[in-house]
């Protein structure tokens, strides 16, 4: 094998590329190329773990994109559910208060209305997922807070503990050096 074939070997085990032209046939080449694969594994997560931190929303920034989307979920809401009303009293009106019924504007008004009504379902679950994902988030902060309030009352009781026993320790301690052996 020539040294630029191990060269091709090398960079493609590395890149995880794996053609399968050359193949080394020394148990030596073969060490090389699993440590070449593996290594480039690693390098190639470390660089992903990189990326996929420095794309991560901080904390104040997630609040402030929730936000944002809460409001455009409100007004996507309001507005889905101004048209059901504009679109069943145009109904009403096109089959109740008109002196002849025309089927053409009846079928209009029909089919607007059960678009609005798909666009505000779709809105109100919309919104019941922002909800849940924001009460996961709270419950996390809920979660490591009671974890916190669970080791301060370990704690405090411990050191209860501790005063009670050098108090009995210090009741007795005159007790047993007068009690006679």
């Amino acid at each position: 094998m020539t040294f630029m074939d191990a060269m091709w070997i090398i960079s493609i085990t590395f890149l995880s590329i794996g053609y399968g032209d050359l193949v080394p046939h020394s148990k030596c080449g073969r060490t090389i190329a699993i440590a070449t694969g593996v290594l480039g594994s690693s390098c190639t997560a470390l660089v992903v773990a990189v990326f996929a931190r420095k794309l991560e929303l901080k904390r104040a920034e997630k609040h402030v994109h929730n936000f944002m989307l809460d409001n455009r979920i409100y007004k996507q809401l309001r507005n889905s559910a101004a048209n059901v009303l504009r679109e069943t009293w145009l109904f009403y009106k096109y089959t109740k208060l008109a002196k002849r019924v025309l089927p053409s504007k009846v079928r209009k008004h029909q089919r607007k209305f059960l678009r609005a009504i798909n666009s505000l379902r779709k809105a109100k679950e919309d919104q019941r997922k922002l909800k849940d994902d924001a009460n996961s988030l709270v419950d996390l902060a809920k979660v490591s807070l009671n974890h916190n309030l669970e080791k301060v009352a370990f704690l405090s009781n411990r050191q209860m503990l501790h005063r009670a026993y050098h108090e009995d320790a210090a009741i007795l301690a005159p007790a047993l050096l007068t009690y006679p052996c």
